[in-house]
């Protein structure tokens, strides 16, 4: 994620939330806004979280292992657009499993866990509604298994 910038700095949040005017706010002057003060809250540069430089590098390097094209631990894929999305609830990132999992026991002892702002961009791609890029999966889903037949009786 990128570095964050303080509101005044970044044009296009000033242009979506301009400052208030002096008609409004009798404690400013007409020549020029007030300074902004240090304590600004500081915002992610402006632009959405891109699920192919952001989002899918999170799965290959903390969940492919255990929920992928190999391995599916307790049926759970991620190495696939149906798989994802039934681990996710779009715009509610309280509400999605995945989401959970990695907050609390996900993944498991002993491997590498994901950092703070890397939880934050996984929940920051699920709050804007967790687009998945048409470039998912990330590999081939297993092949079905070929049918036996199956002998009928008479």
């Amino acid at each position: 994620m990128s570095a964050a910038t303080p509101i005044a700095a970044n044009p296009t949040m000033q242009a979506q939330f301009p400052p208030v005017s002096s008609a409004a706010n009798p404690a400013t002057s007409d020549s020029a806004p007030a300074p902004v003060a240090a304590s600004t809250p500081t915002i992610a540069t402006a632009g959405a979280i891109d699920f192919d430089s952001q989002v899918k590098p999170f799965f290959a390097n903390y969940c492919l292992q255990c929920h992928g094209p190999k391995r599916q631990s307790n049926r759970v894929r991620f190495d696939t657009q149906l798989g994802l999305k039934a681990q996710l609830t779009p715009g509610n990132p309280a509400s999605s499993r995945m989401y959970r999992a990695m907050t609390s026991n996900m993944p498991p002892e002993g491997m590498d866990k994901p950092t703070a702002a890397e939880i934050a961009v996984i929940k920051q791609w699920i709050t804007e509604g967790a687009n998945i890029s048409a470039s998912y999966p990330m590999g081939t889903p297993p092949a079905a298994p070929t049918p036996r037949p199956v002998p009928l009786q008479q």
